[in-house]
C-alpha cells in the first residue's frame, strides 16, 4: 500500500510540473499573441491613413480622368502618321507650310 501511494505521488508531482510548463507555455503564447495583434493595429492604421490620403487626392484632382486619357492617346489627326505633327513642306492646320531651322 506504501508503494501504490509513493507511485500516486510521484504521478502527483509529475502532472504538477507538467502544468507549471503549460501555463508558462500559455502565457508566453498570449504575450506572442498580444504583440501581433497590435503589430495588425498598426498596419490597420497605415492602410486607413493610406486609403484616407487616396481618397483626398482623388477628390481633388490630382490622378487624371479618362478625358485627360482619351485626349493624351488620341490618334494623329494630320501630318506624320506615327506623330500627328506636320512633316517638313507640308501644309499646316491654318495653311501656311511649316519650315524647319536647321
Amino acid at each position: 500500500m506504501a508503494e501504490s501511494y509513493k507511485s500516486l505521488e510521484s504521478r502527483k508531482e509529475e502532472l504538477e510540473a507538467e502544468v507549471g510548463h503549460l501555463r508558462s507555455k500559455s502565457e508566453t503564447l498570449n504575450y506572442e499573441l498580444q504583440v501581433e495583434r497590435l503589430s495588425h493595429q498598426e498596419e490597420i492604421v497605415k492602410y486607413n491613413e493610406l486609403q484616407v490620403l487616396i481618397e483626398r487626392k482623388c477628390s481633388i484632382g490630382s490622378f487624371p480622368s479618362d478625358t485627360d486619357y482619351t485626349k493624351n492617346h488620341q490618334a494623329p489627326a494630320a501630318g506624320s502618321p506615327t506623330t500627328g505633327r506636320p512633316v517638313a513642306g507640308e501644309p499646316a492646320a491654318g495653311g501656311g507650310v511649316i519650315r524647319l531651322a536647321v
